[in-house]
């Protein structure tokens, strides 16, 4: 009987082992899963930031053609004013108006220039795509350790599966039976006897039943929690 508890036990190791080895194997495809998820996530960050990056870039030329117009302008009307076709006084004092206008809007756009640059300059474009990239390629290292990792578990996890069919050959199948369907309740369902109390919930056992267990001749369950009990 000590021998058919021995290939419980053992069974049981082996339970143990399969069923962490498939929670690990959970795991892992979870954090893959989230790991794909911080891939597309950055890339949306980033390309949203290249989006901005853009549109500000387009109104640093915006503002460029239209400093480019206004001095255009300014030019002509300087052109204009010292040709000598401006003659009377009042025609002067309207271009010497219409050329301080255009100064003043040339020197306002050569501010916002100047600033927009500055605000380009500090987006950091190619520092940034860099940063992006380098976190892409961590994350995709991180995939394949992962994906390697799993296979290395489930390469484990199919000897460990083959070691349980070969175990269950030496149980008989009522006591398989039994044991399966306790292994549903608990994840230890083959506990040993400690003095006169159960180990797996911790209650004493009647004397007549550790008397029983003792003697190691037939499969004896706990009165309490219903585990098979053995005694070494």
């Amino acid at each position: 009987m000590l021998n058919i508890f021995e290939c419980l036990t053992h069974l049981q190791n082996l339970d143990g082992i399969i069923l962490n080895q498939k929670k690990k194997i959970t795991q892992k495809n979870e954090e893959i899963r989230k790991t794909q998820q911080n891939i597309e996530n950055k890339k949306i960050e980033w390309e949203d930031y290249r989006k901005v990056y853009d549109k500000e870039r387009i109104e640093l030329s915006r503002l460029e053609l239209e400093l480019k117009d206004v001095e255009e302008k300014l030019n002509k009307s300087q052109n204009r004013l010292y040709s000598g076709d401006v003659q009377s006084g009042k025609e002067l004092s309207q271009w010497k108006s219409t050329m301080e206008n255009y100064e003043k809007t040339k020197s306002n756009l050569e501010d916002y220039v100047i600033n927009q640059i500055d605000k380009i300059e500090e987006m950091r474009i190619k520092e940034k795509e860099k940063e992006h990239q380098l976190f892409i390629q961590r994350f995709e290292k991180d995939i394949v350790s992962l994906k390697k990792d799993i296979e290395k578990i489930k390469s484990d996890l199919a000897n460990n599966i083959q070691l349980r069919t070969e175990a269950i050959q030496n149980i008989p199948e009522e006591v398989l039976s039994l044991y399966e369907e306790l292994r549903k309740k608990f994840s230890d369902p083959v506990v040993e006897m400690d003095g006169d109390t159960c180990r797996g919930c911790h209650l004493g056992l009647p004397s007549s039943v550790a008397k029983r267990v003792r003697k190691k001749e037939e499969i004896i369950q706990c009165p309490n929690c219903q585990r098979l009990i053995f005694y070494k």
